[in-house]
């Protein structure tokens, strides 16, 4: 079975026309997998992703030839010259800007998900956005940008949705992806992100190495193989330099922050709130049992059949619940496992 994950808003390529949403089906319980690791390099389970209603990517691309803005060096280490940046006095990007980024900043898309009632304070308190980090449209569009933008990769080839694409459920087709050099390959298979804001603090990676999704968002930017800003390529400093000079950054982070400057906790900041909206909430199994869900049963809904699964997937969903010693099912054990040992 499978869990269905709308993007809210994924990003587009310049100029491009908006993509229709898609949709997708996943088992409804396979979530519950997924909730215990999370992050890039390295992910599996079988879930579908969810983000925002319109799930046009918006890619960074580099202007026509006549464009007066500067085109990205393709050096291991770009010489940045720092451009001019026109600070837009309202919501709307400088010219310079724009020729890089069709983004509308007047009518951004909501990055707060809409839940179904079974999504009750059990789930929601596994909820692992850091305390007193409010949600912003203006952030997450900011960390939509940051994930699809190919310029935050060394040479300019590899963007975190390189490896967590959009219509394979924020995943990779491959056991293991590509990295920035076209001949090398990460060690673990690309984490599926859906519903990744219910991940277990200290559960990002594999090997479970980053103790939150800020922490996390980083580390593959830096990493020799995936995109290539280690310590010998100049590390998260030519990075930032690298931000500084392209035209859209400063205009964003000033968009976002109320200043144009560019740090990694600013960046893993948004890239944290873009992800945390990629929530299952559309799928087979949440449309179903969102129509017997009941806080008042003790088991609130979870061992009657749900609607729109058949007989067999019913049994199955019954099975992959309650494991063969049939223990009481309870929504914390639909949504999040046990930790592999």
């Amino acid at each position: 079975m499978g869990i269905e994950f709308v993007c809210f808003e994924a990003l587009r390529p310049f100029g491009a026309k908006r993509a229709k949403a898609w949709r997708l089906a996943a088992g409804a319980c396979c979530a519950a997998a997924l909730l215990a690791l999370g992050g890039c390099g390295g992910g599996g389970g079988a879930a579908p992703v969810s983000s925002p209603t319109d799930s046009t990517p918006i890619t960074p691309t580099t202007p026509p030839a006549t464009s007066t803005a500067s085109v990205t060096p393709t050096v291991v280490i770009p010489t940045v010259t720092p451009t001019v940046v026109v600070t837009p006095s309202g919501p709307a990007l400088s010219a310079q800007a724009a020729a890089f980024l069709d983004l509308n900043l007047a009518n951004l898309a909501s990055y707060t998900p809409v839940l179904p009632a079974h999504y009750d304070a059990a789930v929601t308190g596994l909820d692992n956005a850091p305390p007193g980090s409010a949600a912003s449209d203006r952030i997450a569009t900011l960390g939509r940008v940051l994930f699809h933008d190919k310029r935050l990769s060394v040479n300019d080839t590899i963007a975190c949705a390189s490896c967590h694409q959009q219509a394979l459920t924020f995943d990779d087709r491959v056991r293991f992806s590509v990295g920035f050099a076209g001949n090398a390959f990460t060690t673990a298979h690309a984490m599926r992100l859906g519903n990744v804001r219910y991940f277990r603090p200290g559960s990002m990676f594999w090997d479970r190495r980053a103790a939150s999704l800020e922490a996390q968002a980083t580390q593959p930017i830096q990493n020799p193989v995936e995109m290539g800003f280690d310590a010998s390529n100049g590390g998260l400093p030519a990075l930032l330099s690298k931000m500084q000079g392209l035209v859209y950054y400063p205009e964003l982070f000033a968009f976002a922050f109320g200043t144009s400057d560019i740090t990694e906790v600013r960046i893993q900041q948004a890239l944290g709130q873009f992800q945390r909206a990629m929530v299952s909430s559309a799928s087979l199994w949440d449309s179903g049992y969102a129509q017997v869900y009941s806080p008042l049963l003790p088991d609130k809904g979870l061992s009657l059949d749900v609607p729109g699964l058949t007989a067999q997937e019913n049994r199955g969903r019954l099975l992959f619940i309650n494991g063969p010693g049939n223990v009481p099912i309870t929504v914390e054990r639909c949504r999040v496992t046990a930790p592999l040992t």
